[in-house]
Parts: C-alpha cells; structure tokens; sequence
C-alpha cells in the first residue's frame, strides 16, 4: 500500500459497492434510470469492449444519487467509473482515485474524480510487466482504450489525458516534464512503446504536443518508441473507434487488426514531420533528462529536421543557452544478482573488445567494480591505461568504461577548475583520454595524483570573488587516464598500470561500436549498482590481509594496498587472477618509451 489511509480507502470502496449493489438490486437495470443511463450503457459495447472484461476491471455504471454526489461533477446524470486499481499486501484489490466518461445532457466527456489527481490508468495484469522490458508497453487517452488493449492481451497504459505521460499541461516555458510517479518504477531501457494518439493530432495542436512529449519522454528514458496511429481520421478518430468498425466484439479479428497496426507502425524519428520542429523544440526544452542524454537525443532527432545537432544540443529545461552541468545515476537493475557470474561477464566484456592479457583484463574489472563501491575503502588507486603507439585501444576502453562504472565522464579536454568543482558536485568517475597532452608541471596533473589517499584527496583555492576566501574541493573519486608513452613514477606509483599494444591478425577481438554494444554494457553497469546496493553494508568491513600490505611495502605496485572483493573468490576466472596485476609485466613487455 502506498499510503496508510489506503487501507481505510478499500473499506470505503467496498462499502460503498455493497450499497450499490443493494440500490440497483440483481436486476440488470437500475430503478428508474434516467435518459442518459441508457447511453451509458451502450457506450463501452460500442468500443469493442466485452462484459468481462469491464465487469473484471471493476468498472461500474452509475447514474446520479443523492447520497453519491462526492462522486458526480455540475450536471452529470450518469456516469462509466475507471477506478485505478492496486493490489495491497494481502491481495485485495482497492482503488486510489478513479476516472469518469461523464454523460450529462450534450456531449459526454472524461473528467477526473473530484478533488483527486490525474494518474496514469494501468489494469493489475499490465502493471505485472512493470519491469518486463521483453513486453511492450502501449500508451494511450483514456482507460476505454487501455481495456480494449488489455482484452488483447496487451500491456496498456493510459497517460491520463492529452497532455502525455505526466499527466499535467506544463504549458510555462520554463515548466520539467518528466514521468508520472506511477510509472517511474518501470523498466524502459530498451522496451518497445507504442504511442497511440488519436487520428487527429494534425489538426488539433493540442493532441500533437501531447503526443510530442511522449516521444522525448519515453526517448529520454531508452525506450524504443513508436507510433501505432498511422489509420486516416475519417476511419475513427481513436483506437476503440478504428477498431470495433472493423472488428465489432470479435476477439480474433480484434487482435488481428491490432498486430496489422504494429506491423505498420513507425519509428518516432521517422514519424515526425519537419514542420513541427518549433513544437517540439517546446517540448524537447522541457524534458527531464541529463545532459549526457539530451546530447544523444540532439544528435537523432536534429536529422528529421534539417537542422545542425548543436541547435538542439543546447536547449535546455526552461532555456536555450545551455543549463547547469549534471551526471546521472544509472537505474540499478531491478532483480538481485549473482556476484561472480556477474564479475565473469564484465571480464568477457572487456576483453571482447580490446587486446589484453588476462592479467589487465581481471584488473580492469575490480576497478570498475570498485567505481560503485570506492567510498567504503580509504586508497583508491587509479587506472593507467598506456602504449607505445596510436590505435592500441585505449580510447575504446575509455569509451566501454564510460558505460560501464559509475556517473562516468569522459573527457580529454578538462580546465583545472572544471576538475576539481565536477569531482566536488558530481563525484564522478573520471576517465582521461589524451593525457599526454598535458604539459609537464601542469596544474592538473597535481589535482588527479592527489585524489589517490582519502585523507589527503583535497586542494584548496581562493575565492577572489569572495574576498580570497580559502576554499576546500574533494579530489575523491576514481579515475582512469590514457595516454601515449610511460607514466611518470610518481603517478605510477598510484596505478594500476594496463599497458596496451596493437592486436595481432589472429586475435578474436571485436570492435566496439556503440550504438550496437552501449546497452549490453549498460546492463552490465546496472547489475553492477545492484550488487553495490545489496552488498554495500559488507564492504564496510573488509581488511586488508598482511601479505597484501607486504607485498605493497616490497615496491609492488598499489594493488596490495587495494580492498579485497570476498564475494567474487568463487568467480572463476579471478581465483586464478585476484592477485594477478602487473607484477612481471615489465618483465613480460617491453617498457613504453616517453611520447615525443
């Protein structure tokens, strides 16, 4: 139950459904229904949908009495009740706020429930594949459509009204939108949905920025959107008037209409027409989204419209002159996973794509691994990626752990301020390609060695807008940098050093493009912020054995001093490797030379 009054909620419904029943008696007809009873009654027959279905989504048909006005708005005489249902710890089925096909004299209308808010409208058996990403989602107007989907076997949500997935017009410029609560626990990261306007979005504005925001929300959040509505207006203005004209109440040719109209569906890129770009533009500004992502979208949605990726990369929430930098957390997975068979897949992960031993290979795993749980440990090494040469792999390693570590920022351009102000506000982790630009006895090169040991991971400036007032920002947080050439011995000191070389004709090493292999990895990123969550409590309390310290005082490099991960002992490949690092690396390779 969401909230303690709830409870007292499901009583009230099902007191008062005793009483209505008792009023109408165990007639099919109440007494003396008034004229737009009758309406009412035809109304959902009318749309395809089946007694038994309504009847099983406890819909209910009503007309006006006294004793029920909390329920009734102005002049409506009678009235189809969508409760929004829910299911409570002990399996009983309670409503939290309802919505209404309203029938007064004129044209009838949806309104909400008095007093109540607009809430997505999902039948129990869709809200089961809350997290099934396997099966899509259908979004549409009113629970009307939803039942007739759901009768399909179909997941469905109705997004309240017109105005999409939050429920609310947000028509201020400076206005977020971002999903309903309701629907924040879903899985979309890949899912296919389905958006199903109604026929008229051409003509009425109000339709297509509804259906506009829909397609940057649900985009914003990885989904794969599409639009089903491709029917012409004159066939029905919405799907349970397209689909009962061809199909009545028949089942079977319900559903195959319904598989005929995603069969025809399109993609949401190739949906849109040039001509709505100062609409959507409204909309893409207002999108709750990181940065990251609203330059990814930038990217695919500025084609459709002729217009440079950069127009669209700087509209931000509320302005067009970009908005304060942010890193977003990755959505932990939502299932319990298995530590070592996870560790296992990281470790195939990256060496699927780049050349190395599997000495480097298990030791870039426990420092990605670490990126979600470094705040429990007092040392925290860095990753030295290195070669003797351009196109070794270094950059696509970045690229893969940018995926795959915690807020990750990749970056090769960084001003010393930018460095210590994102790790101070975003602890991120960091990753460095091109280090070897950096000039020698650059301030930057001060402010990554120093976030090595908590206790010393700070430095301090003066605030000359503030009377030189001495400020402290934390260098606290992992990082990863790439470059040409040896690193210097004091930085080297502090890595763990991963030195890469070209890969040789035989070597079964596949390239990595993103667009194919970023949600692969991505999901690795998730179950890896799961383990972190689930396990976090006992990484507080791990030591460090004495060997590990011993081996760190002989002049070994730094992963004597690197917190042991217990749970993954068991993982195959690292009981061979857990204290295999680099030690008889330069012994195996032939050292780097210094870049030019």
């Amino acid at each position: 139950m969401r909230r303690p009054e709830l409870r007292t909620r499901a009583v009230r419904f099902t007191n008062f459904m005793t009483s209505y029943k008792n009023y109408i008696g165990d007639s099919a007809e109440p007494v003396n229904p008034n004229p737009n009873y009758a309406e009412a009654l035809a109304y959902l027959p009318a749309r395809g949908i089946l007694e038994k279905t309504w009847k099983a989504a406890h819909v209910r048909i009503e007309q006006r009495d006294a004793a029920q006005t909390d329920f009734w708005h102005g002049s409506t005489e009678a009235a189809i009740v969508f409760p929004t249902l829910f299911l409570d710890s002990d399996g009983m089925v309670f409503e939290d706020g309802c919505a209404t096909r309203c029938f007064p004299t004129g044209v009838p209308k949806f309104r909400n429930t008095k007093g109540s808010e607009v809430r997505p409208y999902v039948l129990p058996d869709s809200r089961r594949q809350a997290k099934n990403v396997e099966v899509p989602a259908f979004v549409v107007e009113g629970p009307s459509r939803a039942l007739l989907l759901a009768q399909n076997d179909r997941c469905a949500i109705s997004a309240g009204n017109r105005w999409g997935p939050n429920g609310k017009r947000d028509e201020t410029d400076d206005a977020v939108v971002s999903l309903h609560a309701d629907l924040k626990d879903w899985a979309w990261l890949n899912r296919r949905v389905y958006l199903v306007p109604d026929a008229d979005y051409r003509k009425n504005e109000s339709v297509l920025r509804g259906l506009l925001r829909q397609i940057v929300v649900f985009s914003a959040l990885g989904a794969n959107v599409k639009v089903l509505t491709t029917w012409d207006a004159e066939r029905g203005k919405g799907l349970d008037d397209y689909v009962p004209a061809l199909a009545a109440c028949d089942l079977a040719k319900q559903t195959e209409v319904l598989d005929t109209l995603v069969d025809q569906s399109k993609d949401a890129v190739a949906f849109l027409d040039p001509d709505w770009l100062d609409l959507f533009v409204k909309e893409f500004r207002k999108a709750d989204m990181s940065a990251e992502r609203r330059s990814q979208l930038a990217k695919r949605f500025a084609g459709r419209f002729d217009i440079p990726t950069a127009d669209l990369r700087k509209v931000e929430n509320g302005s067009e002159n970009g908005a304060a930098f942010a890193i977003a957390d990755v959505e932990p997975w939502p299932e319990s996973v298995d530590g070592p068979a996870l560790l296992n897949d990281v470790y195939s992960c990256v060496r699927t794509y780049v050349s190395m031993s599997e000495h480097e290979a298990v030791t870039v795993t426990l420092w990605a691994v670490n990126t979600f749980v470094y705040d429990n440990f007092d040392i925290l090494p860095l990753l030295g990626v290195t070669s003797p040469e351009k196109r070794c792999g270094k950059s696509v390693l970045l690229k893969i752990l940018n995926k795959l570590t915690k807020r990750p920022l990749l970056a090769s351009s960084l001003s010393s301020a930018a460095v210590y102000r994102i790790i101070e506000t975003e602890h991120p982790t960091l990753l460095i390609d091109e280090y070897d630009t950096f000039p020698k006895n650059d301030e930057r090169r001060g402010i990554i060695n120093s976030g090595h040991d908590r206790d010393g991971a700070f430095v301090f400036r003066c605030n000359r807008d503030n009377g030189n007032v001495v400020e402290q920002f934390s260098t606290w947080c992992p990082k990863a940098i790439a470059r040409i050439g040896r690193l210097e011995s004091t930085l080297e000191d502090r890595c763990f050093p991963i030195q890469l070389k070209r890969k040789n004709k035989a070597e079964p090493v596949t390239k990595f493009r993103p667009r194919i292999h970023d949600p692969f990895v991505i999901q690795l990123a998730r179950k890896l912020q799961r383990w972190a969550n689930d396990n976090e409590k006992n990484l507080r309390g791990v030591t460090v054995p004495l060997s590990h310290r011993q081996e760190a005082e002989s002049g070994s490099p730094d992963y004597g001093r690197y917190p042991s991960l217990s749970d993954y002992r068991h993982s195959e490949r690292v009981k061979r490797k857990q204290r295999s690092t680099v030690v008889g690396r330069r012994e195996e390779r032939t050292d780097c030379g210094e870049a030019g």
